[in-house]
């Protein structure tokens, strides 16, 4: 099992890509577990509002900008797409930006 499901912790996605998580051959056995929340672009939660977009890569890259202290956090889902086809580079590393 994974800590963040065996803590009950809430996934905050948009559907595309809890659809993705679920598909994940290694959730498989504890899909059930997880709890979702869906997203939509410019909510906010907490202080922190997030954004979901299209580019030419991806069907929806999110990012989550932390409004009080003005960072804005990007990360890939392993860069895996709804079909699970995995890209030859996968970046080991998440990026963390300041907007001041």
């Amino acid at each position: 099992m994974f800590p963040f499901v065996e803590q009950r912790s809430v996934v905050l996605a948009d559907t595309y890509t809890m659809e993705a998580i679920k598909a994940f051959p290694r959730f498989s056995d504890s899909i059930e577990s997880f709890v979702f929340e869906a997203i939509s672009n410019k909510q906010v939660i907490n202080g922190v509002r997030f954004f979901v977009l299209e580019n030419a890569r991806s069907k929806r890259q999110s990012f989550a900008h932390f409004e009080d202290i003005g960072v804005i956090y990007q990360t890939d889902f392993l860069e895996v797409a709804n079909d699970n086809t995995i890209a030859n580079l996968v970046p080991s590393h998440k990026t963390l930006y300041s907007i001041y």
